[in-house]
């Protein structure tokens, strides 16, 4: 019915449905109102006070006070969306900043020893609660095709980042620029990520920007170490599409799509394989292809997996969604929602 970017959007009842009575009965509910809330503080005081009835994604610093409060329900399941690094690997030097030696990403062995120096358990522990688990690929458990045994990521091992750093031709360290949002679970992730890249002598100077910008830098291909996460439907290869087909490749433009890594620019990608699953009727064939594609991707190491999240969600006393929340692919069928009483 209305929309103001950032501030609300209002949804009213369609009376003139046709499912109504057909698949559901009618809902009692009728107007919904989204309002994105952004300081965290600001969302939980809402909550608390009655004010909102549904959030997404609450502050994981507070969940305990919420679970704690009368009247709210809190909803825990796993969600299908992998936090994980985008690098710019697809050009000769930086786009955005100085870097000796062009553009150290190239190099496989700086891709690996910024993945060795992230302290997966502890970014889990402080950042993520203990809601979320390490994640070794971009396939998420529950999804056709996710193959356990891949899902393993390498060793936190600082001593070996700084060899690694060494045998790439950086022996005194290495220093660039990122930028993250501002929003806690990007920002608190980011801030401690920034801190264990400088035990391995990796200075990343970190610039923390609002959402909204964020996304606006992250869709001009802005970003050279990109923090990103996607929610994608429980698909085979579907992230594997998104992420790291050549047609995905982020454009200075905006024209392009979520491949910040530039994976298959040069060619070599997994272009090939990705077109033979768009062929392949046969599930089972596919999900094999789809093993074949992630296995490249661990060997090339174009993006770094970190953790997959957990997907939280309360319900405040007077909603019903009309349904159990049981998957975590965060879209919701609002027509069965009711108020209750």
């Amino acid at each position: 019915a209305k929309r103001d970017p950032d501030i609300e959007t209002r949804l009213t009842v369609n009376e003139a449905w046709w499912g109504w009575g057909v698949s559901d009965p009618k809902t009692n509910v009728s107007e919904i109102v989204y309002r994105p809330i952004a300081n965290p503080a600001t969302r939980v005081a809402a909550l608390l006070s009655g004010e909102l009835d549904f959030v997404l994604d609450p502050p994981l610093q507070d969940l305990a006070r919420i679970k704690a409060t009368p009247g709210l329900k809190v909803e825990q399941v796993n969600q299908i969306r992998t936090i994980f690094f985008g690098v710019d690997t697809g050009v000769d030097k930086l786009r955005h900043t100085e870097v000796a030696g062009g553009n150290p990403f190239k190099n496989p062995k700086v891709r690996e020893a910024m993945y060795r120096a992230i302290d997966i358990d502890t970014i889990r522990k402080k950042t993520m609660r203990g809601m979320s688990f390490p994640a070794g690929i971009i396939t998420s458990p529950g999804v056709h095709g996710y193959t356990e045994a891949l899902d393993e990521r390498l060793g936190y091992d600082v001593d070996a980042a700084k060899k690694l750093l060494a045998e790439a031709g950086y022996p005194n360290g290495l220093e660039f620029e990122a930028f993250t949002s501002q929003r806690e679970d990007y920002r608190s992730m980011m801030l401690l990520v920034q801190e264990m890249l400088r035990k391995a002598n990796i200075n990343m100077k970190l610039n923390i920007i609002d959402h909204t910008t964020f996304h606006n830098d992250r869709k001009q291909d802005k970003g050279l170490l990109m923090p990103y996460s996607k929610s994608h439907a429980p698909v085979p290869s579907q992230a594997l599409f998104g992420q790291f087909a050549s047609s995905e490749i982020s454009r200075s433009d905006g024209s392009g799509g979520e491949n910040h890594s530039h994976y298959g620019e040069d060619g070599n990608g997994i272009d090939d394989i990705l077109d033979m699953v768009s062929k392949e009727a046969d599930l089972a064939k596919r999900n094999e292809l789809t093993r074949k594609a992630e296995l490249k991707i661990l060997d090339d190491m174009p993006a770094f997996t970190l953790t997959t999240q957990s997907l939280i969600t309360v319900l405040g006393p007077r909603v019903d969604l009309g349904f159990e929340v049981e998957a975590g692919y965060p879209q919701y069928v609002l027509n069965k929602a009711r108020l209750k009483g």
